[in-house]
């Protein structure tokens, strides 16, 4: 972060404006203290879904798969003052991400560190 600061100081009149994108999985829970393995809309047995089509990218009622986990992600970063500018589906199934700002200078890697914490 110091080095990005000065970074920034030195070219300060160029007004440096960022966004960044973090992409994510859900994942189904699996046994305490075991990392899981399964994303979460993949089938029971552990096995693909249906090829891509109805839910890919999350478009239509009732196919974004982990829509309420995502959504309720975005409200909580900006009930806490989180620059976020969207949030969308991917193309796999339990796949999102979330923009965070527009931000300027260094306040980038703040709201970044702060989503990523929330």
């Amino acid at each position: 972060r110091a080095a990005c600061a000065e970074i920034h100081e030195k070219y300060k009149k160029l007004d440096a404006w960022y966004g960044i994108e973090q992409e994510y999985t859900l994942m189904k829970p699996g046994k305490v203290g075991v990392p899981p393995t399964t994303p979460y809309g993949f089938n029971a047995d552990g096995s693909e879904p249906a090829p891509q089509g109805p839910y890919y990218t999350g478009a239509g009622f009732g196919i974004a798969i982990g829509r309420p986990v995502a959504d309720q992600h975005m409200e909580k970063c900006l009930a806490a003052g989180v620059k976020l500018a969207g949030v969308n589906a991917e193309v796999m199934p339990g796949q999102w991400e979330y923009q965070v700002g527009p931000c300027r200078g260094v306040e980038i890697g703040d709201h970044m560190a702060m989503a990523r914490y929330i």
